[in-house]
């Protein structure tokens, strides 16, 4: 049986894009399976280049984005996304590379509910119509509320007069629970993206308190010999981090208390570090602010 030339090119093209399927691996990868709501959730995509020659992603005008992210709730629909359409710049993968980028999820969808949820990245090679698709699954966990107190902001700060509200929030994962503060202005509708203090030693609470500007201290244990002392700014909700240890090897605990002038003191414990406390970020971004593309990672 003789075969026509339409018929021989078509099994070409196919034979190519097969080839091309098996040159390309994608792969999406989260750290852990679940995250407190609101905080990042953050993915990694991983493309890998076999094809022997240098790759180019980018969108196409007959095909559209190169990068193509859908959410959906295991028990619902799709997830609305932030804008009409995700896209992302070109992407250059050399002949035998692997390159990895990584997103949060939040950036681009509505990730306001708690449930479970799954992630579907679809990546498309233009020149051979060749589309990879890779998920993966996390749950969005609302925590457990541990504490909560509203506050003033002092005049002298640029929201001043304007009240927020700070809350501790537990969040257990099978490798422990964990620490997190929260801070919005309800007023104002503002929310800060969730401050994760760090591992939470059950046997001991964490123990809150203000300053005389109500920025606020919050002060736990991560292990038996390990404590963590967090400040967040009440205004600009800038964050920072100290670290103790017990002053001796049967002092005890230490505590966070204020002394008679109002002054916020640890006793029973000793610094690791001497420095002030160390800035985790100049200042807090919103949970409104989304970035536009990828953070590069080192290739691997």
């Amino acid at each position: 049986m003789k075969l026509r030339l339409p018929t021989i090119l078509l099994l070409i093209w196919l034979c190519l894009t097969c080839h091309g399927v098996a040159q390309i691996n994608v792969s999406l990868h989260l750290p852990r399976t679940s995250f407190l709501l609101n905080e990042p959730t953050v993915a990694t995509i991983t493309i890998s280049n076999l094809a022997g020659q240098d790759l180019l992603f980018e969108d196409s005008p007959d095909f559209g984005p190169w990068c193509r992210l859908e959410l959906k709730a295991l028990r619902g629909d799709f997830v609305s996304p932030r804008r009409e359409e995700i896209s992302f710049p070109p992407l250059i993968v050399p002949s035998g590379k692997t390159i990895s980028r990584t997103i949060n999820v939040s950036d681009f969808f509505f990730l306001d509910h708690p449930g479970q949820y799954k992630i579907r990245v679809g990546v498309f090679f233009a020149p051979t119509r060749a589309e990879f698709y890779t998920q993966s699954t996390f749950n969005a966990d609302p925590g457990r509320m541990e504490w909560a107190q509203t506050v003033g902001i002092p005049e002298a700060g640029n929201n001043g007069g304007k009240f927020r509200t700070f809350a501790l929030v537990t969040h257990q994962r099978p490798e422990g629970i964990f620490l997190y503060a929260k801070l919005e202005g309800k007023e104002e509708g503002i929310r800060f993206s969730p401050f994760f203090l760090g591992r939470l030693l059950s046997a001991m609470k964490p123990q809150p308190q203000f300053d005389a500007s109500n920025n606020l201290y919050v002060f736990h244990a991560s292990s038996d010999s390990t404590y963590v002392l967090s400040q967040i700014d009440v205004d600009t909700g800038k964050f920072g981090q100290a670290l103790y240890r017990p002053s001796t090897p049967r002092a005890g605990r230490p505590a966070m208390s204020k002394d008679a002038k109002g002054h916020l003191v640890i006793s029973g414990g000793i610094r690791v570090h001497e420095e002030e406390l160390t800035p985790k970020s100049t200042s807090r971004s919103l949970l409104s602010e989304r970035p536009e593309e990828f953070q590069p990672k080192p290739a691997r």
